[in-house]
């Protein structure tokens, strides 16, 4: 985001335009990244870091945890939105998938006109539909999503596009990473 930091440990991750220390923890929704120091008990629910003995999280928003809720409607981990320019280079580099959000609910996304993008051999090929599915069906783990908007996505998560102004440039970025 324009900022240059001296790095001396790897791997160096940026949470918008702030170098994220290792007792941080980056919290990112569609709209904004935010640092929070890391506790115990508490966890990302979009740019929110909430307490999870007091609230639950599903897709993106707050709800007050009731105590006769079954701990399995819980959102138990971090939520599976990312941002693009912290990925490895390995997962970066093996398949991503870029599509439409065509629907968003508690157990799965399902994404239209998907191109599948294989950026270290230079295959792209289209196919009509790509789902996301939650690993367990009895957690909302699944980020809130635009309908109509395009994202980056692969089997368990997606990526926003915070860094880039075009699904183009963050296209580029993908690319031109795993080329060199």
């Amino acid at each position: 985001m324009g900022s240059l930091y001296n790095v001396t440990s790897k791997p160096a991750l940026c949470c918008g335009s702030r170098l994220q220390k290792k007792e941080e923890t980056c919290c990112i929704s569609e709209s904004r990244q935010l640092l929070y120091s890391a506790k115990k008990g508490l966890q990302c629910c979009g740019h929110l870091y909430y307490n999870r003995s007091l609230w639950s999280c599903c897709l993106g928003k707050l709800s007050p945890w009731q105590p006769n809720q079954t701990s399995s409607k819980r959102q138990t981990k971090g939520s599976p939105l990312l941002s693009i320019m912290n990925q490895e280079k390995q997962k970066l580099c093996n398949k991503v998938n870029l599509g439409k959000v065509e629907s968003v609910s508690v157990h799965s996304i399902v994404f239209s006109n998907v191109l599948k993008v294989y950026p270290k051999g230079g295959l792209v090929y289209f196919e009509a539909r790509g789902v996301m599915s939650s690993k367990d069906p009895g957690k909302c783990i699944l980020p809130e999503l635009t309908t109509g908007k395009v994202y980056f996505f692969s089997r368990t998560k997606v990526f926003v596009n915070l860094d880039h102004k075009t699904v183009f440039e963050a296209l580029y970025f993908i690319i031109s990473t795993c080329q060199q």
